[in-house]
């Protein structure tokens, strides 16, 4: 899928969440070789365990499936377990008003990228890692909202076993 197709279908998931006036931080994904892969819902990484607010959500953390839909917390897992995702990077957005849905997914996608290779250690268009984001929701804007939070997760759906961090993958 190209880029093009990414950006086109990215706003327009963004642009469904967005208008469903949502009050936490939602996944956006750029995860185009599965329909179904990590995403479904629920844990990926068997028994609940203790959950991280979205919102509080730092480099280095690894997080189980959070699955569809508003997340508001997600399970914390250990980066040498099974895991879903880590967390690579994370950005305060500087603007005092809202971005749009497009500039929104622009700002989050311009990041990720930007901040995938010093993390993993391989460009992106290289590596056999996808990665997600949460962006603020209007709501959670309204509350002091202004991160942009970039997931590391496999491109195929299958789950980690190994931090990300500096791994090549």
């Amino acid at each position: 899928m190209s880029h093009l197709s990414r950006s086109c279908m990215l706003l327009g998931i963004g642009a469904a969440l967005m208008s469903l006036g949502l009050s936490a931080c939602f996944p956006v994904s750029l995860r185009p070789h599965s329909s179904s892969g990590g995403s479904s819902g629920g844990s990926s990484g068997g028994s609940s365990g203790p959950t991280s607010s979205v919102l509080d959500l730092y480099v280095g953390q690894c997080i189980q499936n959070p699955g569809e839909g508003t997340v508001y917390d997600v399970e914390n897992a250990v980066c040498t377990t099974e895991h879903w995702g880590e967390v690579y990077h994370v950005m305060t957005i500087t603007s005092s008003r809202m971005p749009s849905e497009d500039d929104m997914a622009d700002m989050a996608s311009d990041a990720c990228v930007d901040a995938f290779e010093a993390y993993v250690g391989r460009p992106y268009d290289e590596s056999d890692l996808d990665f997600t984001w949460y962006v603020p929701s209007q709501e959670s804007w309204e509350d002091g909202d202004r991160t942009i939070q970039c997931v590391a997760i496999s491109r195929d759906g299958d789950p980690l076993y190994q931090p990300v961090r500096n791994s090549g993958l």
